[in-house]
């Protein structure tokens, strides 16, 4: 009986680079085993899987941490330590705080345990080593956006406070 090869796949990042990953890589890509697993997925197997949520860089840095891994067994659940962190992954982790930021919501978003693990911890880390005007710096949306959620709020406030108290509105429906 012929043995079954499993051929590579292409993945399509959020900026539509593909990217050609091989079988063993891919294994550690929970979201992606998931949609390979779907038997109606499996038919269109030679068409790319878009990954609208990760950068081409994001990316390519999560499959170089997943190559390196290649070998490892899977890990158990998450037993809520604080996980060893390799010297290998030390020096991968050591990226601007914006790189490491994508790489939290991309192995969040490929369900890769061990990467989400020691990015949160590496976050947590440079968060603890920072003065806090830095961090604040780091984790402010846009102004314009919080002004104009604050506004909104405002008003929703506003206007169920004037339902509630039975007030006669002078707004018409």
């Amino acid at each position: 009986m012929p043995s079954r090869t499993i051929p590579q796949i292409k993945l399509q990042s959020e900026d539509e680079q593909i990217l050609e990953v091989s079988p063993k890589i891919y294994k550690c890509l929970n979201t992606i085993n998931s949609m390979l697993d779907d038997p109606f997925r499996t038919a269109k197997i030679e068409e790319a899987i878009p990954v609208p949520n990760v950068s081409t860089s994001s990316l390519e840095k999560v499959l170089e941490w997943a190559e390196y891994h290649i070998d490892d067994e899977p890990l158990e659940e998450n037993d809520g330590c604080i996980p060893v962190i390799s010297e290998w992954e030390r020096q991968f982790l050591q990226v601007e705080k914006n790189v490491l930021i994508e790489l939290v919501l991309a192995s969040e978003y490929l369900g890769i345990q061990r990467l989400l693990d020691i990015t949160n911890t590496a976050v947590v880390d440079f968060i603890k080593n920072e003065p806090p005007r830095n961090v604040e710096d780091s984790t402010t949306m846009d102004d314009d956006f919080v002004v104009e959620q604050q506004e909104n709020e405002f008003w929703c406030i506003a206007l169920n406070f004037e339902s509630d108290s039975g007030a006669e509105s002078d707004y018409e429906d």
